[in-house]
């Protein structure tokens, strides 16, 4: 059995019991207003210009925050950190306690202050309320994660999606639907399709051109979304919604652009593509569930928030947000904001709000351009023929044949069919049997794949110098074109992919051991083929670098947000007589160029070198 790489699914069990503890802490305060503060019709707002940043943040203030009468502070929060998004919950227990009994003042208040700030909202319809639900034993003005009445869910739906008309930009029907604790007794992807087809239809009733998303799933199994689509429920929604965690993995290790947005691309390719919006990611800042051991600082989480991000934008994500604004009392989990000692207070801010703002105020209104390559590499395999490689494993599956049908460079690829026909996990490994070492200082291995749309995963073993065998996830296998799969070998590797196991990390020299082809779903059936090409091994620091710029072109400037996992120094090729180097914090610093030529100090922490590039160069 092929070991997956890590990520293997968890369901961010934290995130979910933050969520739930933050509905019990709310709902105390609640019952002695909800008389008192009814408001019939929603107040006139005035709204600021809107801002063009993709990034965001959940900040959950009308569903969390204990104190009616100071909801402007947290808003107010929120606006400093120049976010273009809130994802705000329309928790029906709050609004409609018991039937047609509504009370719109906290979301009236905070979608206000939103608005008046520019920022766009994105609010989230769940969980259900007792007496909205079939389960005999909930209690009926309370929350309820078990799957609501279709039909009563869709009538809340059209009732808030008509108050705040002009005011929402987009509603997401539920929040991970796929989850066995927010979607209760156990996840039902048919009923969810019902569910969402039915609200969704109804919100396009009251306001058809607000956008409507499914609720935000994590994304690293796609059956659920495939069963969504063959219940003719994917054009009931506008926008792709998913939550791209890796933690406690760092973003680069975790692959979160592939996780997190090329494969639903990739599934979005089968059923019509949509914009794709990661509407949570995080790292939380002490001991949860996804993270038991607590293994990520202050700054290590302002790090990933602004590389991860980087790295969304990078592969397509449009929209970007962050979970979440605010830890708990007694609590270090994903917030930009400390616990403190109570959940009114906000004036306790962790590194990574700092981090958060100068990232909407460097790039948020530019767009990807691309990675850039920084780091020495060299070729280590051609695939001009493929004489080095084994008969595969089973050895039922067709050899690994040398084309010329479709080449990326030299004279020749390797074309690797594969037939999956068992409703179980298969594979198809390629034994590599040449002697060639890889550089001792390897520390990222790619490989050039020209796909055939089946969302497969293409897997590297290697093999050390104490014959340790590690596996590898390059990626997973896109549309046809030629595309660039890759993975950092540095670090530990956990115990799912330690095929010959060890330490669980690489040392000495290391040699190819196979390259694998894995079906992806487990069970997925079907045949195809794919093209391989330039076996590339990349040397010293792992350094990144990933540019934007308004529009799609350079030559107005760009901003290049680098960083590296160790201290080096790269060389930034430039057109400018100077460049702006911008720290994560906020702090800059003029750099002159020397013969087209900068020489930048980089590490974990991120740094933007705003600048003209030199046409043709790196950097």
């Amino acid at each position: 059995m092929v070991r997956k790489r890590g990520l293997a699914r968890h369901t961010a069990l934290v995130i979910i019991l933050g969520f739930m503890s933050g509905l019990v802490s709310c709902r105390t305060p609640l019952n002695s207003v909800r008389v008192t503060r009814l408001t019939p019709t929603p107040p006139q707002v005035t709204p600021a210009a809107a801002r063009a940043s993709p990034f965001g943040i959940n900040s959950h203030i009308a569903s969390r925050h204990p104190d009616f009468a100071t909801l402007a502070e947290p808003a107010g929060l929120v606006g400093n950190l120049d976010v273009g998004w809130v994802r705000e919950d329309v928790q029906w227990s709050r609004v409609e306690p018991s039937p047609g009994n509504f009370d719109w003042s906290w979301h009236d208040t905070v979608f206000a202050a939103h608005r008046q700030r520019g920022i766009h909202i994105i609010g989230v319809i769940g969980p259900a309320v007792g007496w909205g639900t079939p389960e005999l034993n909930d209690r009926p003005h309370d929350v309820s994660f078990f799957a609501p009445d279709p039909e009563r869910y869709a009538a809340f739906a059209a009732a808030v999606a008509s108050r705040y008309k002009g005011v929402v930009d987009a509603w997401e029907i539920w929040n991970e639907p796929e989850n066995g604790v927010l979607w209760q007794p156990a996840p039902d992807p048919i009923r969810y399709a019902h569910l969402l087809k039915q609200a969704s239809a109804a919100i396009k009733a009251v306001d058809p051109q607000v956008l409507v998303l499914n609720g935000g799933v994590v994304p690293y199994d796609p059956t659920f979304l495939d069963t969504i689509a063959a219940q003719d429920a994917w054009d009931a929604f506008d926008v792709l919604s998913v939550h791209a965690y890796v933690d406690p993995w760092t973003p680069e290790t975790g692959q979160i652009g592939v996780v997190g947005v090329r494969q639903v691309a990739q599934l979005a390719a089968k059923y019509g593509r949509k914009p794709i919006w990661v509407t949570e990611f995080g790292w939380s800042t002490g001991s949860c569930e996804r993270d038991p051991k607590g293994l990520t600082d202050e700054e290590e989480q302002a790090n990933f928030l602004v590389r991860a991000a980087a790295l969304l934008r990078s592969a397509g994500a449009e929209r970007v947000l962050w979970y979440n604004l605010k830890d708990h009392p007694g609590q270090a989990c994903y917030g930009l904001v400390r616990g403190g000692e109570s959940d009114a207070l906000y004036d306790s801010l962790k590194p990574s709000a700092a981090a958060f703002r100068v990232l909407s105020s460097q790039i948020a209104n530019r767009e990807p351009l691309g990675s850039q390559d920084f780091m020495p590499h060299v070729i280590a395999a051609t695939f001009d023929d493929v004489g080095d490689w084994g008969p595969p494993f089973p050895a039922t599956a067709e050899p690994m044949q040398s084309t010329t049908a479709q080449v990326y460079r030299g004279t020749g690829a390797a074309r690797i069919a594969y037939r999956f026909g068992q409703p179980d996990n298969e594979y198809v490994a390629f034994p590599y049997h040449g002697a060639r070492f890889l550089p001792t200082d390897t520390s990222r291995i790619g490989l050039w794949v020209y796909g055939d749309g089946s969302g497969h995963i293409l897997h590297l073993r290697l093999r050390d110098a104490a014959g340790e065998v590690l596996q590898y996830r390059l990626g997973f296998i896109g549309a046809t074109g030629w595309h660039f799969l890759s993975t950092s070998i540095t670090g530990a590797v956990e115990e799912g992919n330690r095929i010959v196991p060890g330490n669980g990390q690489l040392d000495g020299t290391l040699q190819i051991r196979e390259l694998v082809i894995d079906d992806h779903p487990d069970g997925a059936t079907g045949t195809g083929a794919i093209y391989v090409d330039e076996l590339t091994v990349f040397q010293g620091p792992e350094v990144y670098a990933e540019r934007f710029a308004v529009g799609s072109s350079a030559t107005e400037g760009v901003v290049d947000l680098i960083w590296a996992l160790a201290p080096t120094t790269i060389t930034l090729s430039t057109a400018a007589a100077n460049v702006t180097m911008t720290s994560r914090d906020g702090s800059a610093t003029s750099l002159e160029a020397d013969d087209g030529q900068v020489m930048i100090a980089v590490g974990p922490a991120p740094v933007y070198v705003r600048h003209v590039p030199t046409p043709g160069g790196h950097g």
